[in-house]
């Protein structure tokens, strides 16, 4: 296992759109893998992810937000990601009775909870 050459490879995957690249890239740098942490660059990563609807990041980003993991806690956002991650499939994501890709009642009919 050599973590600062996964590092190399998962920037280049990202830079080149595989966005589950930018997910473990953002791992990466969240975990000090290959690299010393840097909260900022992981949730850059794993919002560059989720933005390209890659669900684990988007999980990973709303657990950074909900508990102030070297970004400002921010609890609407967390909600945000975790709506995203669910709605791509994440079930731990979901809130209680909702299936992961099924959009809440809210949601379906255009009215927002949040």
């Amino acid at each position: 296992r050599d973590d600062a050459r996964a590092l190399v490879l998962f920037r280049q995957s990202c830079g080149a759109g595989w966005w589950r690249g930018c997910g473990r890239l953002g791992e990466s740098y969240l975990w000090g893998e290959g690299t010393p942490t840097d909260s900022e660059r992981a949730i850059e990563s794993f919002e560059r992810a989720c933005a390209n609807h890659y669900a684990p990041s988007c999980f990973n980003a709303a657990i950074m937000y909900r508990r102030g993991m070297g970004v400002r806690q921010d609890q609407h956002l967390a909600t945000e990601r975790l709506r995203q991650a669910c709605d791509l499939g994440v079930q731990n994501a979901c809130p209680a009775g909702q299936s992961p890709g099924a959009k809440s009642d809210a949601e379906a009919s255009g009215r927002s909870g949040v």
